[in-house]
């Protein structure tokens, strides 16, 4: 990619080692423009993907998880402002909807991303209230939510007088809660 980037530059991408290349965009100044390139680039490489899907079922819709502030440049391509992409955030997982879900929302409107903020709620690590509690403070200013490891909820019913863990999944570190079926 350097060798695309750089065309018409005295250094030869041969000549720049991997280990290096950052180094070389600092001193010739030229860090923000390889960026501004490279995002122009993956932009380009799912618009590509999304253009030849949308051909074949025009409502197709794209979805990314995770990563809103890292990797924002991809909803770029996979979304229009008619079809926007459905970016499912993992931020709340274990900490709800707050503050940073409310900013991210904003930053991108913002930045005219052309995507949906999806709040996510881990089952695993957020008990069936703080869910529903989460659900509605997602509705203030998000643009959905979305649950992942929903069966759980399905798979470890109990009696009401009984209480019982959830198992640990991915990601869970261990942490488990206690539900009360009804």
């Amino acid at each position: 990619m350097l060798t695309e980037f750089a065309t018409g530059s005295q250094v030869l991408y041969d000549q720049v080692p991997p280990e290096r290349r950052d180094l070389w965009l600092e001193a010739n100044s030229a860090s923000g423009h390889y960026d501004r390139f490279q995002n122009n680039r993956i932009a380009a490489l799912y618009d590509t993907i999304r253009q030849r899907c949308q051909a074949v079922n025009s409502t197709f819709i794209f979805a990314h998880a995770p990563g809103t502030r890292h990797l924002s440049i991809i909803m770029h391509g996979l979304g229009t402002s008619s079809l926007p992409c459905l970016a499912f955030s993992e931020y709340e997982y274990t900490r709800g909807v707050g503050a940073r879900s409310y900013a991210e929302v904003e930053r991108l409107r913002q930045e005219g991303v052309p995507a949906l903020y999806l709040a996510g709620q881990f089952l695993v690590s957020q008990p069936p209230e703080m869910v529903s509690e989460n659900a509605l403070l997602g509705a203030l200013k998000c643009d959905g939510w979305w649950l992942y490891y929903a069966a759980a909820v399905l798979t470890h019913r109990t009696p009401p007088t009984q209480k019982r863990s959830l198992p640990a999944a991915a990601g869970s570190k261990g942490r488990r809660h206690a539900i009360t079926s009804t």
